[in-house]
């Protein structure tokens, strides 16, 4: 089978994109290294610093700050993800994070949901920024994975130990709770139009 030029260039830039999926993988997992302390080094803060430029070249700067967060409008709901385990012949169901449904809206693709995520998480990283307290997509000790659904894409969020675990679970709360409240109406605003 002869292999074309175009084709060998497509799986050249399939690897290097996998390569950067995997870096992007890599810095979201890399909440866990993140200390309260912060005692990173000075040479890792500047490395952090150089991997939030890469990431966030092109993304808009309100949409750097808020991160995924910036499509709460679109936030259709919150669930819990469980994973199975295997205790010796039993298998047990472990909550291990939450999952945000996002609809689907134009202009956001996976590949642009995946960057906006990873630029964000660079500059809470690098110290360059202070996310809200409600952001769950912050939590040292996760990781977040974005997939493609049928009505838009879920925001999975899996916590590495029960501290990340129940901080996931509140901010989660917050952040559907306070979307909720904006979605309804108030009744005195209603009746005063009426």
């Amino acid at each position: 089978m002869k292999v074309t030029r175009s084709v060998k260039w497509f799986m050249r830039w399939n690897a290097l994109a996998l390569a950067g999926l995997a870096t992007a993988a890599a810095t979201v997992g890399g909440c866990a290294s993140l200390s309260a302390a912060g005692g990173e080094t000075t040479s890792s803060k500047v490395e952090l610093a150089r991997q939030a430029e890469d990431f966030c070249a092109g993304v808009p700067a309100q949409t750097r700050a808020q991160g995924l967060l910036a499509y709460r409008d679109s936030f259709a709901g919150a669930t819990p993800v469980s994973e199975d385990l295997q205790v010796g012949k039993n298998k047990i169901s472990r909550h291990s994070g939450e999952m945000i449904a996002l609809r689907a809206a134009p202009n956001i693709t996976l590949p642009w949901l995946d960057r906006v995520n990873s630029c964000h998480v660079a500059l809470v990283q690098a110290g360059s920024l202070n996310p809200t307290g409600s952001d769950p997509f912050v939590v040292p000790g996760t990781s977040v994975a974005i997939v493609e659904t049928y009505a838009g894409y879920a925001l999975s969020i899996k916590a590495s130990n029960d501290q990340a675990l129940k901080e996931v679970i509140a901010r989660t709360g917050t952040v559907m709770a306070a979307q909720h409240e904006a979605r309804q109406p108030s009744l005195t605003a209603e009746a005063s139009a009426e």
